[in-house]
């Protein structure tokens, strides 16, 4: 990753208004630190840290996201969101505002009997989708976060958009990088620097 090529905005919704710069926030990034084991031919290990070059300024539209509590790590069920600029579906177009979409997290079991298979997928990967299709992410949302709301009320990133084929097609859900099998990378490489305790919950938890 060459991180001379990559700028972080922070904040942006409409990439067409004219108007925006004065809410959003641009940064350069100092560092790409991409997991050292990432297999790009297989996307197993597909997660990478972004250093900015300067702090953000959290406000209305710029706060911290959880990362997930290591000792809950099953999903399967529940509604998460995810988000992106990428195309609103197979071949189409990229959206100039920030769409998102609710999709339900399959468990092991149901992602290994999808049209992937099970030797597609390694123990780093999760799916989430329909099994009939239509709602899904697509090119373009790559590297974009699959988030649950806790019973606290905060938002949890629990993926990464990695890779799937085509978008939205019947037994082949978007397949995620399981974030909770990182966590501990992230925190090493961050310093500890994220641990702060959430102001709903007696847990310490971890934001980024």
């Amino acid at each position: 990753i060459d991180a001379h090529t990559i700028t972080a905005t922070l904040g942006d919704h409409d990439r067409l208004d004219k108007n925006r710069f004065s809410t959003i926030q641009v940064r350069k990034i100092k560092k790409a630190i991409p997991y050292n084991l990432f297999d790009p031919s297989s996307y197993n290990n597909d997660i990478a840290i972004l250093e900015l070059n300067e702090a953000l300024v959290f406000d209305a539209k710029i706060q911290p996201v959880c990362l997930p509590n290591s000792g809950l790590a099953d999903y399967t069920g529940q509604t998460a969101v995810v988000a992106g600029w990428g195309r609103t579906k197979e071949r189409g177009e990229t959206s100039s505002i920030l769409q998102k979409v609710d999709v339900p997290v399959w468990s092991k079991k149901d992602c290994y009997n999808s049209d992937y298979g099970e030797q597609r997928l390694s123990e780093n990967m999760f799916c989430a989708g329909y099994e009939k299709g239509g709602k899904d992410a697509c090119q373009g949302d790559s590297g974009g976060p699959l988030q649950v709301k806790t019973p606290g009320g905060n938002m949890e990133v629990i993926g990464v958009v990695s890779w799937g084929r085509g978008c939205g097609r019947p037994k082949l859900p978007g397949i995620y990088t399981k974030i909770v099998n990182y966590l501990h990378w992230i925190q090493e490489t961050l310093n500890g620097e994220c641990l702060c305790p959430p102001p709903s919950h007696n847990l310490r938890r971890t934001y980024l």
